[in-house]
């Protein structure tokens, strides 16, 4: 049969700075290479939506509830994936009455299939009763751009990317780190990432700041940053630092490994798959693990370079770009939709 005409929804916000906007945004505009996509704002595709025409919805995690007020009955011409960026039931502590855990589950029973952003989450539905035969796994991409060797920085820089909310776990790495820097401690830590998204929790990790000398030497909040903007930090940066709980992918990970810089990471959902601890990154197991470790490297340049080296000479072949990704969406798509039409 035919494609299907695809629906590409953006959820409110879509133009700000998050892992899932930058992933929607560079999978469609590389997919409209290769098949017609209508990106659409989510008031539109409501309307799509009621208007009843054949098509193949692709619906961001985000609108899951809208989906589900909006949606009609499923027939052969009109399907509908979810793409999963994050579930409710995957945020660490949520309260097991928390609306969204309702919202997820009657979501997970509703869709076609699914689209993923790693195997640790095409596991996490498997493992929810999903079929594998629904699920298709489309990592995010990489820019097609050189990447030459880097240098050991002549100065300790450390890099975290990611919003201040709780998940990301950056309140008890700076409560850590507040209580073991000493004076003779000579390292930068940049924080890149939003603060609109959970103010009180970002003002929180502000004020410790403000309030500890030591934090005020070492620590600088530079709020969102560009996409295209953060080659420049991976190239300046000692280590990439991680204390978050739960990644379901881990884009700013991959980045900073596509330029060859070790990380020292907390063991949160898929973030171990993006190095080999011992070899070009170190794991740990909660945030004052990480202080203690990033403390220890950051005072031993030699074990730092040694480090540096060691990940600059395992960093991956960059054979997978955002087109690769379209290209793996587009065919898993077609097998998708021709299977579940088989037989009707």
């Amino acid at each position: 049969m035919p494609p299907l005409p695809l629906i590409f929804p953006s959820p409110p916000g879509s133009e700000l700075v998050s892992g899932g906007n930058i992933y929607n945004r560079e999978l469609a505009a590389e997919l409209m290479r290769l098949r017609p996509v209508e990106v659409v704002d989510a008031d539109a595709w409501e309307r799509a939506l009621a208007a009843d025409a054949p098509a193949l919805h692709l619906v961001d995690t985000l609108l899951m509830e809208r989906f589900l007020a909006a949606a009609p009955a499923p027939r052969p011409d009109r399907r509908a994936l979810l793409l999963v960026h994050h579930l409710p039931s995957l945020e660490p502590d949520i309260a097991p009455d928390d609306p969204g855990l309702a919202v997820e589950a009657a979501a997970l029973a509703r869709f076609d299939g699914y689209v993923t952003t790693s195997p640790y989450t095409s596991a996490y539905l498997r493992e929810r009763g999903v079929p594998a035969a629904a699920i298709v796994t489309v990592p995010p991409g990489l820019p097609d751009i050189p990447r030459p060797a880097l240098s050991f920085p002549n100065r300790m820089r450390m890099l975290m990317a990611g919003n201040l909310i709780a998940r990301k776990a950056v309140l008890p790495l700076l409560q850590a780190l507040a209580a073991a820097l000493t004076p003779r401690d000579d390292l930068q830590l940049d924080i890149v990432g939003r603060t609109d998204l959970d103010p009180a929790y970002a003002h929180a990790c502000e004020r410790l700041i403000a309030s500890e000398p030591a934090l005020q030497r070492t620590v600088r909040v530079h709020g969102p940053v560009t996409y295209e903007e953060m080659d420049a930090h991976y190239q300046s940066t000692t280590a990439f630092v991680s204390a978050s709980r739960m990644e379901t992918y881990g884009m700013a990970l991959a980045e900073a490994r596509a330029y060859g810089v070790p990380i020292l990471a907390c063991d949160g959902g898929n973030s171990r798959n993006h190095f080999t601890d011992g070899v070009d990154g170190h794991l740990y197991q909660d945030p004052q693990a990480l202080a203690a470790g990033l403390l220890a490297l950051a005072r031993a340049p030699a074990d730092a370079a040694a480090l540096f080296a060691r990940a600059q000479s395992t960093r991956p072949a960059i054979t997978y770009t955002w087109s690769e990704a379209a290209r793996t969406l587009d065919r898993g798509l077609a097998e998708m939709v021709w299977a579940s039409n088989a037989g009707k």
